[in-house]
């Protein structure tokens, strides 16, 4: 095994982000925005407005009906299925999304 095969091996087991000695180049990972329980009761309405049930987001995102009740109410963080969630409600992002809960530009 080379250095660089070994530098790829360590970089992908550290979340694929490189990390130098400067601390300069060190990109934070993104935190997850969790909704809280009337956020979520508000996001369960919107789907019911689109059309969309727990079942059917679930078969969107690929994922068990389960999972999608845990992000919508912030039991489980995925960024995959938010993103998911938030396109299919027609949102950019999940931030856009909670943040048309409250009224305010994000």
């Amino acid at each position: 095994m080379n250095r660089s095969s070994r530098n790829r091996k360590q970089e992908l087991r550290m979340g694929g982000i490189r990390r130098s000695k400067d601390p300069a180049s060190y990109v934070p990972r993104q935190l997850p925005i969790i909704p809280n329980k009337e956020q979520g009761w508000w996001i369960a309405y919107q789907m019911k407005l689109n059309g969309f049930s727990l079942v059917t987001m679930a078969e969107c995102a690929g994922v068990s009906f389960q999972m999608i009740h845990a992000v919508i109410y912030g039991k489980k963080t995925s960024g995959r299925v938010q993103k998911i969630i938030a396109h299919n409600l027609r949102y950019d992002s999940w931030a856009d999304l909670l943040a048309a809960r409250e009224g305010v530009a994000a």
